[in-house]
């Protein structure tokens, strides 16, 4: 009689634990796949960066791959972020750890190509790499871990029997905005009575007495909005910031002699409201701050910076006076994308 392997779908999620004997746990698999700094800073990076060349001298791709301006830079705060935060949810429920894996499944499931769990917030692998991880000719129950986390998908594609009961899930209670719009307080008192969050099932509201009921209901649910923004994980943490909230402005640097990048460079395409190309310098640092665009002389010249070359050398190099420069590298060593070199 061949092997029974339980397989727990990537779900809403990527769980806690290890994985055990005689279980796939896709969303273990998929966390330990993803969510590395090898994986950001490596293959994402590369793929991301590849796609924006492709579409640079085209407005028109260039305005539907506009997301790929922002995602590009985040590689670098994400990449230093995303071990801790992989290791962190490991151990137990971690809000601020949820934000930094929520970011990067917003990143990497469009560089793979993977479309999303149901619930939009999670990648779902294609079919080959979920038929590759279960061992031939094992037999495959599946295991679901909540609603909407593609267990009946994934069991056709395993041709595999549903396993009853499975991970029990927080009280999520669904509804159309059309249900909320025409009682809005049967929805707050389910919130009091003890429901976790809401689900809408239907387009979100659309008409002004649709948003007034909706904002009323959410106002009730104490994680309501962790709900919104992280699934039924969001439900586990008590506080659930966005990625950009964990980021902060980068040390400023000292000033020398001569100076030295403290920070990487990127030139990326841009796209203005008249339709017409350009492009801009982003400086990116390899911790967690915010990447800060500057105009392009003010990042090659940071790109320039050696070492080496004084003061007088670079204004030369630049045909610029070196006072002008020398204000322009007061703003970049206060910016923290330059330094005295050692």
């Amino acid at each position: 009689m061949a092997d029974v392997i339980r397989v727990h779908p990537p779900g809403p999620y990527p769980p806690h634990g290890r994985e055990v004997p005689g279980e796939v746990d896709l969303g273990i698999r998929l966390r330990e796949l993803m969510y590395t700094r090898h994986a950001v800073t490596g293959w994402a990076r590369r793929a991301l960066s590849d796609r924006l060349g492709v579409v640079a001298r085209d407005p028109m791709r260039l305005a539907m791959a506009s997301g790929w301006i922002d995602d590009l830079p985040t590689t670098w705060p994400l990449g230093a972020m995303i071990d801790d935060a992989r290791e962190r949810w490991t151990q137990g429920p971690d809000g601020e750890a949820l934000a930094v894996l929520l970011r990067a499944s917003h990143l990497m499931s469009p560089v793979l190509g993977w479309p999303t769990s149901i619930d939009r917030r999670w990648p779902m692998p294609d079919p080959d790499w979920v038929k590759g991880q279960i061992p031939e000719g094992a037999s495959v129950r599946m295991v679901p871990r909540g609603r909407a986390d593609g267990t009946a998908g994934l069991a056709i594609v395993l041709d595999a029997e549903v396993e009853a009961g499975g991970i029990a899930e927080s009280r999520v209670l669904a509804a159309g905005i059309d249900e909320i719009e025409s009682d809005p307080e049967r929805f707050v008192q389910a919130l009091a009575d003890g429901v976790s969050a809401i689900q809408i099932t239907t387009p979100g509201p659309s008409t002004e007495d649709q948003h007034v009921a909706w904002e009323r209901v959410r106002e009730a649910g104490d994680k309501q909005l962790h709900y919104e923004r992280g699934g039924l994980a969001g439900l586990t943490v008590d506080e659930l910031p966005r990625f950009d909230e964990l980021l902060g402005e980068a040390p400023s640097g000292t000033w020398g002699d001569r100076l030295v990048a403290s920070a990487d460079v990127l030139f990326l395409p841009t796209i203005s409201q008249d339709g017409s190309l350009g492009v801009v310098g982003v400086v990116a640092w390899d911790g967690p701050y915010h990447p800060i665009r500057v105009v392009p002389g003010a990042a090659e010249i940071i790109r320039n910076l050696d070492g080496k070359s004084t003061l007088d050398q670079l204004a030369a190099n630049f045909e610029i006076d070196s006072g002008s420069l020398r204000d322009i590298l007061d703003q970049l060593v206060e910016l923290g994308a330059a330094t005295a070199a050692e």
